[in-house]
């Protein structure tokens, strides 16, 4: 990247607080960072760093020569700026209890005990460490089918898993509120 070019999306970002997104050279996917630029020279980058739900999380310093890449205007960007722009947007977590069974078929009593269908829930399986998510649309005591929802809200099609196969669930968390919104929102936009 050439000096020019970063200058003229460090100083966009700077001067309207436009998300950018910014990956170390030979670092794990965890240290992308986004965030708007504070301030830069030619050897150094001031960072605002905002979450994935547009909130603030302090400032970080990283040095120009380590960076890898920087993204621009992606969807996941995007997504970041509106929540960022807009921190109301978010609904407010409303469940606040749940009913759990402890026997050996806890993942259908959940689901049946809780009325999940229709709500964008979050789960993993056994074996993995990331949370998919989605609304649920059916389920019995042995499957579950489920609409997928991506980070950004877009849609990603249905699945139909194994019950016994699920570690664990999450109602109404903060990771499901948002892509409830930019699901809905993507979905009114294209209405």
């Amino acid at each position: 990247m050439t000096k020019q070019v970063l200058n003229e999306i460090f100083s966009q970002s700077k001067s309207t607080k436009s998300l950018i997104g910014i990956y170390n050279r030979d670092i794990g996917i965890d240290d992308f960072c986004v965030g708007y630029v504070i301030d830069f020279d030619d050897s150094f980058i001031v960072i605002q760093h905002i979450t994935t739900f547009g909130q603030k999380d302090g400032i970080h310093v990283k040095e120009i020569s380590t960076l890898e890449k920087i993204e621009t205007e992606s969807d996941y960007l995007k997504t970041c700026q509106i929540l960022f722009e807009n921190q109301k947007l978010l609904p407010e977590q409303t469940i606040e209890n749940v009913k759990f069974s402890y026997s050996d078929s806890w993942q259908y009593h959940f689901l049946n005990d809780n009325s999940c269908i229709g709500e964008l829930i979050a789960f993993d399986l056994k074996g993995e460490d990331l949370f998919n998510f989605g609304f649920l649309i059916d389920f019995d005591e042995e499957n579950f089918i489920i609409h997928l929802v991506g980070q950004s809200g877009e849609n990603q099609g249905s699945n139909v898993y194994h019950l016994i196969d699920i570690a664990s669930f999450g109602l109404d968390t903060l990771q499901c509120r948002k892509r409830k919104y930019l699901y809905n929102m993507k979905a009114k936009a294209s209405s």
